[in-house]
């Protein structure tokens, strides 16, 4: 069974990588349109942006902390996404999928604070390739194209990353408090089992109550002990008495108040 530690590592492995192999998907489909002859702008960019790609690719697991570390490096890609746009057509550019990969991979390193930081500027990009392409707002809309729909995109794209790594950091902080509470339980069961050693319960009995102040049903310490349900209650009855409590919580209670004492 993967423990939930390893279950979040490993979903935040497998969005990283398909993070990165969205970039290569949408190169690959540049590479069809071009070699189909459906657009003939995008051959330099395109070996360009196949070879920047490797090296990230190949270094990616160097360059997720470096950017951790060093947020304003990912200018540089925002960088080369203004190049392939500008290079390949602009607003009609074949790369308009790929830029994406920048503002969803920043979304999710960054999470909520990043998300609109990127996808701002993912915006401000949008309307810096419309007008270097000689398109007005009204030319735009005319094609049928509404740039505060393609807007309004980029900011639920970048967010719902943002979301997902935000709940990735919600389960990492959980585990590690489950690995605190699991210590510190297992350390008040070492302290109560030092105390129920000293007085007068029997080896029996101790086993029983340590059993049952682990928070275990009767019929699992029974099925546990392999003795009958009976006798888990007769040796529970028996240290509740020699404690001078009624019931499981009374004895946690009173031990931890009082330690020896209880005893």
């Amino acid at each position: 069974m993967i423990s939930s530690e390893n279950a979040s590592h490993e979903v935040r492995e497998k969005i990283t990588s398909f993070l990165f192999w969205y970039r290569i998907a949408t190169l690959a489909l540049v590479a069809v349109l071009t070699i189909s002859g459906i657009t003939v702008k995008a051959l330099v960019p395109l070996a360009v942006a196949l070879l920047y790609n490797a090296f990230v690719m190949r270094f990616r697991a160097n360059i997720l902390p470096l950017l951790q570390s060093r947020p304003y490096l990912l200018s540089i890609d925002f960088a080369f996404s203004c190049y392939v746009l500008s290079s390949s057509g602009g607003f009609a550019s074949p790369y308009y999928l790929y830029v994406f990969g920048t503002m969803m991979i920043g979304s999710f390193i960054f999470a909520y604070r990043g998300a609109l930081i990127l996808a701002s500027v993912q915006s401000v990009i949008l309307i810096w390739v419309v007008n270097s392409a000689g398109y007005t707002i009204s030319s735009v809309v005319d094609l049928g194209e509404h740039l505060i729909t393609d807007i309004t995109f980029y900011y639920l794209t970048a967010l719902s990353f943002a979301y997902l790594s935000g709940l990735l950091r919600a389960l990492d902080i959980a585990n590690t408090s489950m690995v605190e509470v699991g210590t510190e339980l297992k350390s008040a069961t070492e302290r109560f089992r030092g105390l129920l050693g000293a007085g007068d319960l029997s080896p029996r009995e101790q086993e029983v109550l340590l059993h049952a102040l682990d928070g275990k049903k009767i019929e699992d310490i029974a099925g546990d002990l392999k003795i009958s349900t009976n006798t888990i209650k007769t040796h529970l009855s028996r240290s509740y008495r020699k404690l001078g409590v009624v019931s499981r919580d009374d004895a946690i209670l009173k031990l931890v108040m009082h330690g020896a004492e209880a005893i």
